[in-house]
């Protein structure tokens, strides 16, 4: 029913812009994708390392079988990740980063030395690995400093000041 509703939806979408067919859909590995599209090539990009979840998820495992032209992936450790549960990951497509906007931002939050720092910017939940993160940091000598950018539900969890 819920599809039935999704795909209503979809195809008003695509006559609304006037689109009778769709070259390639790029959908995210784990979303949900209505049955109307199926027709259409896909490729599932995979975004995080898939042995996090894959036991505790058998809705992810079913996954593996999806139709699709090809699997791509975000970094080559989570291609590697994905191959070991048997999908072969075609390409990896890197998330492109603007670096001169990134600087000419930077510019806007002076910081003294205080030292090196360790910065990682993205959802903080644990499919990205930030307590992987934690405990890799821990090991470190000083003067490394670790910053994270984002929100997250869990952020009690962290235990960040």
């Amino acid at each position: 029913m819920l599809d039935a509703a999704y795909n209503r939806r979809v195809t008003h979408i695509l006559q609304t812009i006037g689109w009778s067919e769709v070259d390639l859909i790029i959908k995210d590995f784990t979303a949900y994708l209505p049955s109307v599209l199926e027709q259409f090539p896909i490729v599932p990009t995979i975004h995080q390392q898939l042995s996090i979840t894959w036991d505790s998820s058998p809705r992810l495992r079913e996954k593996k079988h999806q139709k699709a032209l090809c699997f791509a992936s975000v970094s080559e450790a989570v291609r590697e990740d994905a191959q070991a549960f048997g999908i072969d990951v075609a390409k990896v497509i890197h998330n492109p980063i603007d670096m001169e906007i990134v600087r000419q931002k930077s510019l806007a939050f002076p910081v003294s030395d205080l030292g090196e720092y360790i910065v990682f910017a993205g959802s903080l939940n644990a499919n990205k690995g930030i307590f992987q993160l934690l405990d890799a940091f821990r090991e470190l000598p000083e003067p490394w400093r670790l910053c994270y950018v984002g929100i997250t539900r869990a952020m009690q969890q962290l235990h960040l000041s």
